[in-house]
C-alpha cells in the first residue's frame, strides 16, 4: 500500500481522499498490516521491476524471501502466454483506462506453474506510475472444477446411457398442498425415446403440456414421495403413448422428484398372454366331467375344476388354500391323504383308486387317479386328482349281478322242478318259495304272460314300482291293453309271432310311467313252461340312468375335443403291435398334417427337428421299458419351427404285454420363446452383475478383462474378441486381451494406429461401429476380421468423458448378423469396463486430493472436526487442537471445544449450533476462545448434520478456522468508518454540484446558441409574413381570405411564442427573491387563463390556506411556472370540456402546491423523460415549458413531481420552501 499525494490506494484500484486533520503515518501503518497480512498475493511493477511484495506474494511464487522477488521482471513471474496481454493491460493503465480481473498463470522460481485470479490498478508515488497488482491462488478451485466438469460428464454419460428412461421433475402444488402438476427439469435420451419427444420439446414444460391424459395415480406417487422422502413403485397404461409405464419414484432434493422409467408394455403383454392361458387352462379344467383338483404338499387344495366344485357345493375361492380335513370326516381325510403322501414320497402316479367321497348330496363312490407334479427344480411338488362319480355305474353292476343270478337260479330251479317233478310237493314248495323270494326281490322288472291268451298273470314290486302302477292295473289285463306296452306288443299277431319265436329282445326301448315320465329300459322276453303250462317271462330293465351316462361321455369328447383345440393340446394313441399312430383332429392340426394320412412311428419321426430325433426315439424306447415319457422338442411345419411338449402312458392287456401307449401333444412354441427371453435377460444380467463385482474388485482391472469378455463373449455365443487400449506415449491402440485367433495373429495386430480397421477407426471416431454381412460387403475396415472367419462383428469405445481409454469388440464366425439384445449387452459390458479402468485413476485423484486438502487445511489456518452425539466418538485433525492453543490432538472430545470456548459465547454458540442442527441447516458462528491464559482469540465455526431416515441425528461436523486477524482488521475499519463516511460524502455531494451545474451550463449553452440561431432566423421571415397578412387584408373583402389570414396570424403568433419559450430557457438566471403573496400570483394565473381559453373546462380554487402566506422567491420565475402547468392542464383536456383542481397545503416551513387534470394522462414509459428538454407528448409543443418549472423550481429549493396514468389524468406536486435557501 502506498501513500499518492495526500491519498491512499485500496486493494480494488480505487482512491480515497484522507483529510489531512487525520494522521497519515497511522492511517499507512494501519493498511501496511492489512497489506501484510493478505491472503492475496501483492506486488507493485515500477518501470518493470518489482519493487514490493507482500508475505503472500512470496508464497505464491515459490520464494523463501522478498529479496529473491524484488527486482524482478514482473514478465518472468508469468507464463510467457501471457506476456502479450500483461503489456496490453500496463498500456490501459498507464493511459488511465480500468482492467477487469482475469484468469492466468503463473511461473513460481521452481519451475511450476500455477493458476491464479489477477487484479491491477494504477497507482502514483512523488508523480512516478506503477502497478499494483493483487493475485490469489486459484489451482485447487481449477482442478476441483476439472474434476466436477469430469465427473458431471461421467454422470452425463451414465445419465445418458442407461436404458432406462429417467427424468428429473420441480413439483407444483395447489393452495391445499396437493401436487397438481409438475416441472420437467432434466431428462435422458431413453426418456425421450419412451415418449417420441425431442429434449426442447421437454425441459421446463409442464407434465400436464406433455401427458394431458395423465393419470391421477401417477399424481398421487410424485406428491406423496416428493412430500414424504420415502421412495415408492408405480405402474399404469398411459393412453397418450399407448403404453404400459412402471417407475421408481424418488426425492433427490427438496420440491423435486427423479422418476426411473420402463416401458413394460411387452411384459404387460406376457403377464397378460400368461394369465390367458391360465384361464383357458381353467376352461379346459372345466369343461372336463371328471373331477380334477391340484394340492400341495402341505395338503392345501391350491386348484380345482367345475366338476369338483359343483360336488363338493362349494366355490373355488373357498376351495383354494384349505385342506381335505376341513371338509372331510377326519378317517376319509387321512385315507385320502395317505393316498397323497403314497405319490409324493415315490414320485410315481397311483390309479385306480375306488373310494368312497362323502359330499353334501350324499356319499358318491369314485374312481381316482392321483399324479405327482414338480417344480422348476425337479422335485415333487403336489398332487394331482382325476375323480370319477361311478356311483351310478357301480349301482347298475349291481342290479345287473342280481338279474344275471336271478336268471340262472330261475332257469336252474325250473330244469330241477321238470326232472324232478316226482319229487315230493315239499320239494316243489320250497322251489316255489325260491322262486317267488328272487321273483320278489329281483332289481329288474319282470312281468309273467299266459302263452296262449297274453293275459297277465304275475308282476314284481320292482316293475310296479318303476312304473308307478298298482299290481291290480296289470292283472287280468292283456298286455297289448297296456298303453305302455302298445310299442312292443301292438296287436293279437305281434303276440302271436312272440308265440311261435318264444324270444324277443329290444335293447333301447322308450316307456312312459304312469306319472308321465319318460324311461329308456332294455326288455327281453322268452317262453318256457310251468306244470306243462307255456308261460312268457318278460324282464324290462331301467337303462336311463346308463343312457344319461353315455350321453355325457359323447358330451365330454366333443368337449374335449374342443379344448383340446383351445389349449393347442392334441392327442394320440400308438398301437406299438401294428405300429399304427392314430391323431385327434387337434394333434393334425399342430404338425400341419391332414386329417385321413396314415401315420406310423417313422413318419412321426420325420416331422421332428432333426436336432432333437435322436433324443425323443431314446426317450420313447425308455418308455416302453417302464421310464416315464415326457419330451419337449422340435418339430418343422411349413418350414418354420415350433415346439412341443409330449407325455404318455403305456397300455398292457392282462398278461402284461405292452400294447401301445395313449399320450398328448402340447404346442409350446409361445412358452419356449418367453422363457428363451427370460433366460437371455437373468443370463445377462447375472453376467453383468458378476463381472461389476470382480472388475471393481480387483486391483489392476486391465489384468482381469479377458475372464470378463470370455464370459461375455460364450453367452453370445461369440468366438473372437478384441481388447485394445490407449497407450499415450506411443499414441498407438496396444492389445490388451484377446481369443480366438492364433497368437502369431495376435502377434501382428499387437498395435494398431487410429483410423485403421475396425478398432482404429473407433478410437479415433469415439463411435461404435457394427459390421454385419461382412463376407457379401466391401468394407475394406472389416478385411482383418474377415480373414479371421468372422461373419459379423461390434466393435465399442472405452471412453472417459472425450478422452478414449481403447476399444472393446466381439466377433462371430456362425452368423451374419447380432440381435439388438446382444448388442446391448456388449455395450454394457464396454460401459462396465471403462467404469473399472477409470477407477483406478479416481482412487489415484482422490489419494492426491486428500493430500491437497491436508496441506489446504494447515495453509488456510483451518481445522476439521465431527461429533457422534449419541456415543460421544470425535475426531479431528491435528489442525484443531492447534488452532485452539494445544498440542496435536490434545482436543479428543466435544467436551474440550466447549471448554475452550470464552464464558460470555459458550451460551450463543451451543443454542445456535443446536438451533441450526434441530431445523436442518447448516451453522455459520463466530466467537472467541481462550487460546491461553492471558491470550483471547476470534474463531469462526461452519458446518451441519447428517440425519438418518427416521431425522434423528447421527453426525455432526465443523469447520473451525482462525479469523482473529480479520477482526482486528474490521476493528481498525469500524474506527475508521465514520471519518471515511464524512469524507465520502462531502465529496460527493461537492461533486454532484459541480456534475450538476456543469451540465446545466452545457444545456444552457446548447440552447443559448440555438435559441439565438432560432430567432434571428426564424423572426425576419416571420414578421415579413405577418406584414404580408395585414396588407392583404386592408385589401381584399373576401371572407375566405380574410379567414385564412387569421389562421396565418394565429401560427405566426404560435411560433413566436416558440421562440421566445426557447429565449426565455436559454437566458435563465438565478431568481430575484423578494418577499411574495403566492395566493395571488397563483390566483391571477388562473383567471387569465380562465379567460382565454375556449374550451368548457371547470376551475377547482382549493387554495384558500395560501392566503396571507409569504414566500421568498422571483415573482416573474413563479408566474412563469403556473402559467406553464396550467396551459399544460388544459391542454390535456379534450375539446368537448374537463375540470381543472388546484390544492394547495401551508406547512410550517413548506408550501406544496398541486395541479390537477382529468385529461388523457401521460404513459408510464414517458414519465421518465418528462423534463429533458425538448421532450414532449403533444403534436404541437417545444418540450421546454416543464424543464423550464423544473428549472425554476429546482432554484428555488423545492421540488416539482409527477403522477399521471393513462385516461386517469395527471397531478403536477410543486412544494417550494418559504425561506431562500441558506437564510
Amino acid at each position: 500500500m502506498k501513500k499518492i499525494n495526500g491519498e491512499f490506494d485500496v486493494m480494488n484500484g480505487e482512491k480515497m481522499k484522507i483529510p489531512s486533520s487525520v494522521p497519515l503515518h497511522e492511517m499507512e501503518e494501519r493498511y501496511r498490516a492489512l497489506v501484510e497480512m493478505s491472503p492475496e498475493a501483492i506486488f507493485i511493477n515500477r518501470e518493470n521491476k518489482v519493487v514490493f511484495v507482500n508475505p503472500a506474494a512470496v508464497s505464491l511464487f515459490g520464494a523463501e524471501s522478498k529479496e529473491q522477488l524484488i527486482g524482478k521482471s514482473p514478465f518472468e513471474l508469468f507464463v510467457p502466454e501471457y506476456h502479450s496481454l500483461m503489456k496490453q493491460r500496463i498500456e490501459t493503465l498507464f493511459d488511465g483506462g480500468v482492467v477487469p480481473r482475469i484468469e492466468a498463470q503463473a511461473l513460481r522460481l521452481d519451475g511450476r506453474r500455477v493458476h491464479v485470479d489477477v487484479a491491477a490498478s494504477l497507482i502514483i508515488e512523488n508523480g512516478v506510475k506503477a502497478i499494483q497488482v493483487l493475485a490469489r491462488d486459484i489451482t485447487e478451485r481449477k482442478l476441483t472444477g476439472e474434476m466436477l466438469r469430469a465427473n458431471m460428464e461421467k454422470y452425463r454419460t451414465l445419465f445418458e446411457s442407461v436404458h432406462e428412461g429417467f427424468y428429473l421433475a420441480e413439483a407444483i402444488f395447489d393452495e391445499n398442498g396437493v401436487l397438481c402438476d409438475a416441472t420437467y427439469r432434466e431428462v435422458n435420451s431413453a426418456f425421450l425415446k419412451l415418449i417420441g419427444r425431442e429434449r426442447d420439446q421437454v425441459v421446463g414444460r409442464r407434465m400436464k403440456e406433455i401427458v394431458p391424459a395423465i393419470k391421477p395415480g401417477w399424481l398421487e406417487v410424485f406428491g406423496r414421495v416428493t412430500l414424504s422422502g420415502q421412495s415408492d413403485t408405480h405402474s399404469e397404461y398411459s393412453e397418450t403413448f399407448k403404453r404400459y409405464f412402471e417407475a421408481v419414484v424418488f426425492r433427490p432434493t427438496a420440491g423435486h422428484f427423479g422418476v426411473l422409467v420402463s416401458d413394460v408394455t411387452e411384459r404387460k403383454r406376457i403377464e397378460l398372454l400368461l394369465q390367458k392361458n391360465l384361464k383357458e387352462n381353467q376352461v379346459i379344467l372345466d369343461s372336463v366331467p371328471a373331477m380334477i383338483f391340484f394340492k400341495d404338499k402341505d395338503n392345501r387344495f391350491i386348484r380345482t375344476n367345475k366338476a369338483f366344485e359343483d360336488i363338493m357345493h362349494l366355490p373355488k375361492e373357498k376351495l383354494e388354500g384349505i385342506s381335505i380335513f376341513d371338509i372331510y370326516p377326519k378317517e376319509q381325510a387321512e385315507a385320502f391323504w395317505n393316498d397323497d403322501k403314497e405319490v409324493m414320497s415315490s414320485g410315481r402316479e397311483k390309479v385306480g383308486i375306488e373310494e368312497q367321497m362323502n359330499t353334501p348330496a350324499g356319499t358318491r363312490i369314485v374312481q381316482t387317479d392321483k399324479f405327482p407334479y414338480f417344480d422348476e427344480e425337479g422335485k415333487v411338488a403336489g398332487v394331482i386328482g382325476f375323480s370319477q362319480d361311478i356311483t351310478t355305474r357301480k349301482l347298475a353292476e349291481e342290479i345287473l349281478r342280481n338279474s344275471r343270478t336271478a336268471a340262472i337260479n330261475l332257469m336252474e330251479d325250473a330244469d330241477e322242478a321238470r326232472r324232478k317233478s316226482e319229487q315230493a310237493s315239499i320239494a316243489v314248495r320250497y322251489s316255489e318259495m325260491r322262486y317267488r323270494r328272487l321273483f320278489e326281490s329281483a332289481k329288474d322288472g319282470i312281468l309273467i304272460l299266459d302263452a296262449e291268451t297274453g293275459m297277465i298273470v304275475d308282476v314284481n314290486p320292482f316293475l310296479i314300482e318303476m312304473l308307478n302302477f298298482t299290481k291290480d292295473q296289470f292283472l287280468g289285463k292283456k298286455v297289448w291293453e297296456l298303453g305302455f306296452f302298445r310299442d312292443i306288443i301292438a296287436n293279437q299277431d305281434n303276440f302271436l309271432e312272440l308265440q311261435k319265436k318264444e324270444y324277443i329282445r329290444y335293447e333301447d326301448l322308450p316307456l312312459e310311467t304312469a306319472d308321465g315320465r319318460r324311461i329308456d329300459v332294455e326288455f327281453v322276453s322268452n317262453v318256457y313252461s310251468v306244470e306243462n303250462r307255456k308261460v312268457i317271462q318278460c324282464n324290462i330293465r331301467n337303462i336311463t340312468e346308463r343312457k344319461r351316462v353315455e350321453s355325457a361321455l359323447r358330451e365330454s369328447q366333443a368337449d374335449l375335443s374342443r379344448a383340446q383345440n383351445v389349449a393347442q393340446i392334441g392327442s394320440w394313441r400308438m398301437d406299438v403291435q401294428k405300429n399304427e399312430l392314430i391323431w385327434s383332429a387337434e394333434n393334425h392340426h399342430i404338425f400341419n398334417i391332414p386329417e385321413g394320412v396314415k401315420m406310423t412311428y417313422e413318419t412321426f419321426l420325420g416331422t421332428i427337428h432333426p436336432d432333437d430325433v435322436l433324443n425323443v426315439d431314446q426317450k420313447w424306447k425308455a418308455a416302453l421299458n417302464g421310464e416315464p415319457y415326457d419330451v419337449e422338442h422340435r418339430i418343422i411345419v411349413a418350414g418354420k419351427i415350433k415346439w412341443v411338449r409330449e407325455m404318455a402312458e403305456l397300455e398292457f392287456d392282462a398278461k402284461g404285454v405292452l400294447l401301445g401307449g395313449f399320450g398328448t401333444t402340447q404346442d409350446i412354441t409361445e412358452r419356449r420363446k418367453v422363457e428363451d427371453e427370460l433366460r437371455f435377460s437373468e443370463r445377462r444380467q447375472s453376467i453383468l452383475s458378476e463381472s461389476a463385482t470382480i472388475m471393481l474388485q480387483a486391483v489392476e482391472p486391465q489384468k482381469i478383462i479377458d475372464d470378463v469378455c470370455k464370459k461375455t463373449m460364450e453367452f453370445l455365443g461369440c468366438q473372437v474378441f478384441f481388447n485394445f487400449l490407449y497407450d499415450e506415449e506411443k499414441n498407438k491402440l496396444r492389445l490388451n486381451a484377446y481369443q480366438g485367433i492364433p497368437e502369431d495373429e495376435a502377434r501382428k495386430i499387437e498395435w494398431l494406429d487410429f483410423g485403421v480397421v475396425v478398432c482404429g477407426c473407433v478410437a479415433r471416431d469415439g463411435k461404435s461401429i457394427i459390421a454385419e454381412d461382412i463376407f457379401t460387403t466391401n468394407d475394406p475396415r472389416t478385411d482383418l476380421v474377415r480373414g479371421y472367419g468372422v461373419r459379423a462383428y461390434c466393435s465399442h469405445p472405452l471412453k472417459a468423458g472425450e478422452n478414449i481409454l481403447g476399444t472393446i469388440s466381439f466377433g462371430t464366425t456362425k452368423r451374419d448378423k447380432f440381435t439388438e439384445d446382444e448388442i446391448s449387452m456388449m455395450k454394457s459390458t464396454a460401459e462396465l469396463v471403462t467404469v473399472a479402468m477409470q477407477r483406478k485413476e479416481w482412487e489415484k485423484k482422490l489419494v492426491e486430493s486428500e493430500e491437497r486438502l491436508r496441506l489446504a487445511q494447515i495453509s488456510a489456518n483451518v481445522g476439521v472436526w465431527e461429533w457422534n452425539p449419541h456415543n460421544g466418538n470425535f475426531v479431528s485433525t491435528p489442525e484443531l487442537s492447534r488452532l485452539y492453543g494445544e498440542s496435536h490432538y490434545a482436543i479428543r472430545k466435544h467436551q474440550d471445544l466447549q471448554r475452550k470456548v470464552h464464558p460470555d459465547d459458550l451460551e450463543k454458540v451451543e443454542r445456535e449450533r443446536n438451533d441450526a442442527i434441530l431445523s436442518r441447516r447448516s451453522f455459520d458462528l463466530e466467537f472467541r476462545i481462550n487460546y491461553t491464559d492471558d491470550e483471547i482469540r476470534w474463531l469462526s465455526s461452519k458446518g451441519g448434520a447428517f440425519y438418518d431416515e427416521n431425522g434423528e441425528v447421527v453426525r455432526v461436523f465443523g469447520v473451525n478456522a482462525d479469523i482473529t486477524v480479520r477482526k482486528m482488521a474490521e476493528e481498525i475499519l469500524e474506527r475508521d468508518k465514520e471519518t471515511l463516511e464524512n469524507i465520502i460524502r462531502e465529496r460527493s455531494e461537492k461533486l454532484l454540484e459541480i456534475q450538476m451545474e456543469l451540465d446545466r451550463a452545457k444545456r444552457l449553452s446548447d440552447i443559448g446558441t440555438l435559441a439565438s440561431t432560432v430567432a434571428h432566423e426564424l423572426r425576419n421571415p416571420l414578421a415579413a409574413i405577418s406584414i404580408s397578412a395585414a396588407i392583404i387584408r386592408r385589401k381584399t373583402r373576401n371572407d375566405f381570405i380574410i379567414g385564412q389570414l387569421k389562421s396565418i396570424d394565429k401560427m405566426v403568433t404560435e411560433s413566436d411564442q416558440i421562440i421566445n419559450n426557447l429565449l426565455f430557457y436559454s437566458r435563465l438566471r438565478p431568481p430575484h427573491h423578494e418577499s411574495i403573496a403566492i395566493y395571488d400570483i397563483i390566483d391571477e394565473c388562473v383567471g387569465n387563463l380562465s379567460r382565454q381559453i375556449k374550451k368548457p373546462v371547470e376551475f377547482s380554487r382549493s387554495y384558500e390556506p395560501l392566503k396571507g402566506v409569504m414566500l421568498s422567491a422571483d415573482p416573474l420565475q413563479m408566474k412563469e411556472v403556473f402559467h406553464n402547468l396550467l396551459h399544460n392542464a388544459v391542454d390535456a383536456i379534450p375539446d368537448e370540456g374537463g375540470r381543472i383542481e388546484i390544492l394547495a397545503k401551508d406547512y410550517p416551513e413548506i408550501v406544496r402546491i398541486h395541479v390537477k387534470d382529468n385529461g388523457h394522462g401521460i404513459d408510464a414509459r414517458h414519465l421518465e423523460k418528462i423534463f429533458d428538454p425538448f421532450f414532449t407528448t403533444k403534436a404541437q409543443g417545444t418540450g421546454l415549458g416543464l424543464t423550464v418549472c423544473n428549472q425554476i423550481v429546482n432554484m428555488h429549493g423545492g421540488m416539482i413531481e409527477i403522477d399521471s396514468q393513462p385516461d386517469m389524468g395527471t397531478t403536477m406536486t410543486i412544494t417550494l420552501p418559504k425561506k431562500e435557501k441558506g437564510k
